[in-house]
């Protein structure tokens, strides 16, 4: 559920609609084929642990892959824009008349 709205951060506002979509779809891919495998894994009398482990790779794999989507430019741009409001709007808090008189 998390990457939903990593997702919809991602995309720009034109084309969001279809980036969460696309998203949504692999999800309810994974959805539909994790009992199958799970029933697979049963049926060949493979146990519990074995499962486990074997969906946890996958998690562990969907992680890494969320982690090396390359950020946007501009949220980049607009992260650097931010910051250097803030530290100008520090520098004019500390020469501010009310705190030269105190």
């Amino acid at each position: 559920m998390l990457i939903y709205g990593f997702t919809s951060n991602y995309f720009t506002t034109n084309a969001r609609a279809a980036g969460v979509a696309w998203c949504s779809g692999f999800g309810r891919l994974g959805g539909i084929f994790g009992p199958l495998i799970g029933g697979w894994l049963v049926a060949a009398g493979l146990g519990g642990a074995t499962a486990f482990y074997i969906f946890g790779g996958v998690a562990l794999f969907g992680a890494l892959v969320t982690v090396l989507v390359p950020r946007q430019k501009a949220v980049e741009a607009a992260k650097e824009k931010a910051e250097e409001i803030l530290e100008s709007t520090d520098h004019q808090d500390t020469n501010t008349p009310s705190t030269v008189l105190n």
